[in-house]
Formats: structure tokens, C-alpha cells, sequence
């Protein structure tokens, strides 16, 4: 085979994986942080529930600066600002930004009287 012939060889099976997606980063949607709470049986803070929320990055990729939805979001147990700060008006950054590898789980724990309704608001993606 001619230099030529595999120059062309290569150029074509490259043009075929980037028309299939293939070696794209794979899109990651908000149904890909999944988001539990547990409300503790007993432990409390103040008279109010403390809730642990597991927050699971299942995208194919590593995620940093999380943002959820935070607005009118309260607690009466101190929360470690390293763990959930408010960031802007109706968000709070997770991790201080840092890293959530695919399949980890972050945790961090607050204290209501109800279980507030945290969903993503944003996020990056880094596949390696």
C-alpha cells in the first residue's frame, strides 16, 4: 500500500467515526445528576429533620461546577460553605466546583422542617 493510499485510508475512517459521533463527548442532561435526600431519624438541628443529599454524577463524563437550584433555600444546621455556597441569585455551587467523577456521590447534609427540591442548573463536563 502506497503512502498516498493509506493517507486516504486514514482520512476516510477518520471522517466515518466523526460522522457516527463516535469520539464526541457524549451529551450529559440534568436526568444525569441524580439527587436523593434522606431524612435522618435521628439526628436533628434546632427542632427541624437534618436531610443527607447524595448527589451521583451518572454522565459518561466528569462534571465540575455544579450549580443547583437554591432559591428561598434555608437551613438551620450551618451548612460547610466547601460543600454548598450560594453562588448568584437562585443558585448554589456544589463542591466548591471541584470535580464529581463519573459514578462518585458528594454529600452534604442540612436541616429543615421539609425536604427542599434541589435540581441542576448547570454544569460543565470534561471527558478525558
Amino acid at each position: 500500500m502506497t503512502i498516498a493510499m493509506f493517507e486516504c485510508f486514514i482520512i476516510l475512517f477518520f471522517l466515518i467515526v466523526v460522522a457516527r459521533g463516535e469520539g464526541q463527548p457524549p451529551d450529559c442532561n440534568n436526568e444525569d445528576i441524580d439527587i436523593r435526600q434522606v431524612k435522618s431519624m435521628t439526628k436533628t438541628a434546632k427542632g427541624n429533620p437534618v436531610w443527607d443529599v447524595i448527589i451521583t454524577n451518572n454522565c459518561a463524563c466528569t462534571i465540575l461546577n455544579l450549580r443547583l437550584g437554591c432559591r428561598n433555600f434555608s437551613s438551620t444546621e450551618v451548612i460547610d460553605p466547601a460543600k454548598l455556597v450560594e453562588c448568584d441569585a437562585g443558585g448554589c455551587l456544589v463542591n466548591n466546583g471541584n470535580h464529581l467523577f463519573v459514578k462518585s456521590k458528594f454529600i452534604f447534609t442540612y436541616a429543615s422542617m421539609t425536604m427542599y427540591p434541589f435540581k441542576p442548573l448547570g454544569y460543565e463536563i470534561t471527558c478525558a
